[in-house]
Parts: C-alpha cells; structure tokens; sequence
C-alpha cells in the first residue's frame, strides 16, 4: 500500500493502482479516517461476570473433566447431525395453527392465553393421536398407558366372546404405547445415542405466560 502510494504521486492514483493490480477503493479507503466501533449493548438478561465464572468454573470442574459432550448433555429433541433444528417443536406449532379453532389474531394477551388454556388441556387429554395407538398424550406421559391398554383389551375380549364371527383374522390384541416416537426415523443399521429416543411422548406445554 506505501508502493501505490508513492507511485501515485507520481503518475496518479488510477494508473498506479492500474500497475500495481490494486483496486482502487481499498486504496480509497485506507485514506479514510478509521471510526471507533460502538460497544454493543449488554443485553438485560446477560449473565453477570460473577455468573459467568461461575458456569465455568462448574464445566471445568472434576464432574464435567474429560467427558465427551454425549456424557454432559443428557437430552436433545434435534434431528440427527443437525444440532439447529428441533422438529418436535416445530411440529407442535403446526399442531397449534392448524387447529380447527385457532383465530387469525389474538385482540390481547389475555385472549391469547384463554384460548391456550382450552387447547393444552384438550390437546393433552381428549385428543387420541394416532402416533401413540389411540392414546392421550397424558395417559402416556403420567404411565396410565398399561391400564389403558388392559380396559380395552377387557372390551374387544368381551367382544369377541360374543361374535367371534365378526373378527376375521382371530383375537383383536390392543397395542399399547409405542417404545419410541420419532418424526425423522434413523437410518437402518444407524445407532443413535440414547438420548435421541423418545421413551414416552411430553404433553404439549404452554408457550404463552399463564
């Protein structure tokens, strides 16, 4: 830059930067005086220095030394190899705008926040999804499936014993919960850590302040 400089006195600045293959709008703006850049502000829910030091000074200690991160994080809803995307989450906000009755706007945050209420607790406890064999996610979540399973066996049993003639194919067995849910299923022949299983389906939780 101090060459094209030099020469620049000399023949000008175009054909100096011409010779020397510089563009032009670096030298252009190496002239200009260099502003000091702003200080961010620190946003209202930033971790104190003393917090700070303290979270570090926890992942370094003994319990956390020398683990792979498999061992320290315990739980991920990611998809597999994409650690930016949660697609039970996003799952749950299609289930929520595609309602039957969800409004084009809430007037308020209170209209927002009664309609949620109605939604969880129907979501959780009335509607039976297809995913968990007919089963609410509550009666997974809170481990009623078994029981679930056992009065409805006690019915199609019944049932049968009545007019077997109408059961083609024998006995109707009631599946109970499934041993995992997945949206994206791994590959065959794929071992994922276990902490990508879902063992038991979460209820839908609220995501407006109640």
């Amino acid at each position: 830059m101090t060459t094209t400089l030099a020469l620049a006195e000399q023949i000008g600045m175009t054909a100096a930067c011409a010779a020397l293959r510089v563009a032009r709008s670096r030298m252009y703006r190496s002239g200009r005086p260099q502003a000091e850049p702003t200080r961010r502000r620190t946003p209202s829910q930033a971790l104190s220095q003393a917090e700070c030091e303290q979270v570090r000074a926890m992942l370094n200690s003994e319990r956390f030394m020398d683990k792979a991160p498999r061992q320290v994080i315990l739980k991920s809803h990611s998809r597999p190899h994409t650690s930016d995307d949660n697609p039970f989450s996003e799952a749950q906000f299609k289930t929520v705008k595609y309602h039957a009755d969800y409004p084009a706007r809430f007037s308020d945050l209170e209209a927002a926040r009664t309609w949620a209420r109605g939604f969880f607790s129907q979501y959780n406890e009335a509607h039976y999804h297809s995913a968990l064999n007919l089963l609410t996610p509550a009666s997974v979540h809170y481990g009623l499936a078994s029981t679930v399973q056992s009065q409805r066996q006690r019915v199609m049993a019944s049932a049968y014993a009545r007019h077997p003639t109408r059961f083609v194919h024998g006995m109707p067995v009631v599946h109970g919960a499934p041993a995992a849910v997945y949206i994206n299923p791994p590959s065959k022949g794929h071992n994922l850590p276990s902490f990508f299983h879902r063992s038991c389906f979460t209820p839908l939780t609220h995501t407006v302040p109640v």
